[in-house]
This record gives structure tokens, C-alpha cells and sequence, in this order.
């Protein structure tokens, strides 16, 4: 990426590290759940429109053998991962999906 744009993405990043890591006020209710989750997907998809058009060619490994040692990192931190699971959405890849 050109450097104006990875500070935009730097930026953005940072931004969604702070809203997707902010345990100390969860959202509780169910409409302050969804603006959580809707801030979140704003910031994603920005991601997404920074770096379309830019090679992003790297190999990188198959997600989904990182998923067990990702969760036990987790737990060791003291995370509570109750009625969440990790699932692949076909072309969007990986994400959280509500559980039983």
C-alpha cells in the first residue's frame, strides 16, 4: 500500500481494535448490541475499500488450523466465549456465528 494509505488503514484498524476489544462496557441491550455490531462492519468494510485495487498477495496459511490454538489463547487470557463459535462464511471466510 502507498503510504497515505496505510496510515488511512493504520488508522482504521486501530479504531476497530477499540470498539471489537471494549470489555470493560459491553453493549447490553439488544439495540446498543446491533450499533456495536454496525460500527464494527462500518469499519470492516473500510478496511475492505482501502486496500481493494492494492495487491494484498501474500500466502498465507489456512485459517482454519489456527482455530483451536487462537480459542486456547483465549481461555489462557481469561476470555469467556459462551454461545459464539468460529465458522466459515464461504467467500467472507471466517467469523463468529451465535450458538445454542
Amino acid at each position: 500500500l502507498p503510504p497515505i494509505k496505510r496510515a488511512e488503514l493504520t488508522k482504521v484498524v486501530e479504531k476497530l481494535f477499540q470498539v471489537s476489544s471494549n470489555f470493560t462496557s459491553e453493549p447490553t441491550t439488544p439495540a446498543k448490541q446491533w450499533e456495536e455490531f454496525k460500527e464494527i462492519s462500518e469499519l470492516v468494510e473500510k478496511v475492505r475499500n482501502i486496500e481493494s485495487g492494492h495487491s494484498m498477495c501474500r500466502s498465507l496459511p489456512d485459517r482454519r488450523s489456527a482455530i483451536k490454538p487462537f480459542t486456547a489463547w483465549l481461555n489462557d487470557l481469561g476470555a469467556v466465549i459462551n454461545k459464539v463459535e468460529i465458522a466459515e462464511y464461504n467467500d467472507q471466510g471466517l467469523g463468529l456465528r451465535v450458538s445454542a
